[in-house]
């Protein structure tokens, strides 16, 4: 495991308890990580399930050209969103070549902290954002901002849905 953060809600359409982000050198890294948790879980005569019960699990790939450095490395910015995209049938090669050449320069280019993620598990989405923010004004004037860009409105052609979420790192469950 690289790392691991935890995170609890500021605003959200759905209830969140606590949202962990954990990062591995791919699925081989991770499953280096669930049998030490299982040796662990063993050793304290319980199960992986027993302790994570509840929650759901979601693995994303990330793509380093469609990012504007790191929304986990920001410790002047309070706030992280996170947003999940459902993009139309056939649309993700146009999706991610607008994010590349037009988001992620914009927001480079405005001081916004990004990165962006393909899912390999989830439930029907199919791109994960992280965006970093000072707070949830900010993060209004980013989507006002960005709604003014003609190559937004492109993205929302192409995005059949969207979630977001504003949560804030728990410190205690921050680990590098």
């Amino acid at each position: 495991m690289l790392s691991f953060r935890g995170f609890r809600e500021v605003k959200s359409p759905i209830p969140l308890d606590l949202i962990v982000v954990s990062a591995f050198r791919g699925m081989a890294g991770m499953d280096a990580s669930n049998a030490a948790l299982r040796t662990l879980a063993r050793q304290a005569g319980s199960s992986i399930g027993a302790l994570a019960s509840g929650h759901t699990d979601q693995f994303v790939e990330m793509l380093p050209p469609m990012g504007a450095a790191d929304p986990f490395r920001q410790p002047a910015r309070g706030l992280t969103a996170f947003v999940w995209y459902r993009i139309l049938a056939g649309e993700s090669a146009a999706f991610e070549a607008l994010l590349e050449k037009a988001i992620v320069p914009w927001e480079q280019a405005n001081g916004i902290p990004s990165a962006t993620g393909r899912f390999l598990v989830s439930d029907g989405w199919d791109y994960m954002r992280f965006l970093a923010f000072d707070s949830l004004r900010a993060y209004h004037d980013y989507w006002s901002r960005l709604r003014a860009q003609a190559d937004h409105a492109a993205v929302d052609g192409l995005t059949a849905e969207r979630r977001e979420v504003i949560v804030a790192p728990v410190a205690e469950l921050s680990v590098r």
